[in-house]
Order: C-alpha cells, then sequence, then structure tokens
C-alpha cells in the first residue's frame, strides 16, 4: 500500500511526555502513558532546526564548496500545570523531598556540584483533526533554567530542551506520522 503525500494544514498543539533516558528508544505505547506526560501545555510547541555552515571560496571568492558544520535542534514548549516534581525535570541541580506526614513535598534547587546529568526521552505528540498523530522524539535536557511568574496570568514553566545525539548515526531528532494509505 502506497503512503499519501497529503499535505495538511496543521492547528493546535499536542502533549509532552519525559522518560529518563536509556540505551534503547521507547515504543510509543510505553513512552505515552499518563504518568509520563509533563502536564497541560500553554499556547504553542516549537521544534526548531539550525545548521552552520562552511563555505569554500576559490581565489575569485567564488564558492566551490560548503558542508555543515554544527547542528542544533532545540524543542520549546511553556508547560501550564505543573508541580515541583516537573520542576525537577527542567533543572539539573534539584533534589525532591516529600514529607508525608505534613503533606509537603519540597525541592532545592541550584549548587554547581550537584549537578545530576540528567537526560530524557522527550517525546512530543500532536493529533491531528483525523485523528492521526505526528510525533516528535529527541534525547535532551532542559537548558532554559527555569522562571516562574506568579502574576494575573497563569504560571507557566518555559522550557527548552537541546537535543543530543540519541544514536549510533547521530540522529537528533525523530519526527514521524501517522498517514492515509493512497
Amino acid at each position: 500500500m502506497a503512503l499519501a503525500n497529503k499535505e495538511e494544514i496543521t492547528l493546535g498543539s499536542g502533549d509532552l511526555y519525559l522518560v529518563e533516558f536509556t540505551d534503547v528508544i521507547p515504543d510509543d505505547a510505553t513512552i505515552e502513558v499518563e504518568a509520563n506526560r509533563i502536564g497541560e501545555l500553554s499556547d504553542d510547541t516549537t521544534l526548531e532546526y539550525s545548521c552552520e555552515w562552511k563555505e569554500v571560496q576559490n581565489s575569485k571568492g567564488k564558492v566551490v564548496k560548503s558542508f555543515p558544520i554544527k547542528e542544533e535542534v532545540k524543542l520549546t514548549a511553556d508547560i501550564l500545570s505543573w508541580n515541583t516534581k516537573t520542576i525537577d525535570k527542567m533543572v539539573q541541580t534539584g533534589k525532591v523531598t516529600e514529607d508525608e506526614v505534613n503533606g509537603i513535598r519540597t525541592i532545592e534547587i541550584g549548587g554547581i556540584k550537584n549537578y545530576i546529568n540528567k537526560y530524557y526521552f522527550v517525546h512530543f505528540v500532536h493529533t491531528k483533526d483525523d485523528g492521526k498523530k505526528i510525533r516528535i522524539t529527541l534525547k535532551g535536557k532542559n537548558q532554559n533554567g527555569l522562571s516562574l511568574v506568579f502574576g494575573a496570568e497563569a504560571t507557566t514553566i518555559g522550557c527548552e530542551f537541546k537535543a543530543f545525539s540519541m544514536n549510533t548515526e547521530d540522529r537528533l531528532v525523530k519526527i514521524s506520522e501517522e498517514v492515509v494509505g493512497a
């Protein structure tokens, strides 16, 4: 069966899942469970790919060769519903403690010596109007820091997951789309 090449207009956000990185990328069904969903998202989720090129010119100024020398992939989102365990996934120096007797969960952040160097499978799922899904998966960590603004608008956590090589081919991101056969 041939796959359709129909172009579509895509509207709306989706769901963001985080699973601690292991050497094997889990299948979609394993990742896409409520326990891995980071929370409700606000506004846009953005995947950005950029590439820096080196150009070689001859003595006449004509480009005779060009090749990529640096790539970068980032996925950014604003997390609308969160708790201190969510914050722990956004920082690399956090420590969560829970006092079940008093019903208090605490996160302490900071101290370079507390750096954890934890990576996550960052898995974003957008459901199209026809129910088919677009999935974006990368190995990454939030490198955007943390800013919590308590005010007139809903407090969100802005995250920016930078992608790192996730397999032996040095792939940075995987985008899969469910399509209807022609």
